[in-house]
């Protein structure tokens, strides 16, 4: 029997629906990473209807979709078990992600098989709880600013008295 799971995860709410997933079909997502660093994809949820495919890749490039994609990681779908069963660990960003405005993370299905056996696979499929984390990247109080222009000024005054009492 195929089992039917609903577009919520219990205790967290709607999570996001991907209607009609087959093999070699994608989803992405776009992260615009400027002022970031020590960028990292958090675990996220996953689960799905019993004609979803069951295996996936998830991939990503640091030159928007014209890019190479990496592999990050690859995970097999729990087969018709409990909603949210599947829980697909965090990956660190390399460092050429850190301020980047053109990071994009696809989740590919890998096969035709689907989640309850047999093939062809096309079916739902429901992310939970997907996030990044990163650091700010270091930007100056404006009172920073402030005395640095401050003590420009007064290299500039004392400079300029210096010249002063040379030329009298």
């Amino acid at each position: 029997a195929t089992a039917a799971f609903p577009g919520t995860f219990s205790g967290q709410g709607q999570a996001l629906s991907l209607g009609n997933m087959a093999d070699g079909n994608y989803f992405r997502v776009t992260l615009d990473g400027t002022g970031l660093q020590n960028i990292v994809f958090n675990g996220f949820r996953i689960n799905g209807t019993g004609p979803a495919p069951l295996t996936w890749a998830l991939s990503y490039s640091l030159t928007a979709t014209t890019g190479t994609f990496t592999t990050a990681s690859t995970f097999t779908m729990s087969t018709l078990t409990a909603v949210g069963s599947t829980t697909v660990p965090s990956f660190t960003f390399p460092a050429g992600a850190d301020n980047n405005s053109s990071i994009v993370v696809s989740f590919m299905a890998t096969t035709s098989t689907k989640i309850g056996g047999g093939s062809p696979a096309n079916g739902v499929i429901h992310l939970d709880n997907l996030s990044f984390s990163a650091t700010a990247s270091a930007i100056p109080e404006p009172s920073t600013y402030a005395a640095i222009i401050g003590a420009i000024a007064l290299v500039g005054a004392a400079w300029q008295r210096r010249r002063r009492r040379i030329a009298a």
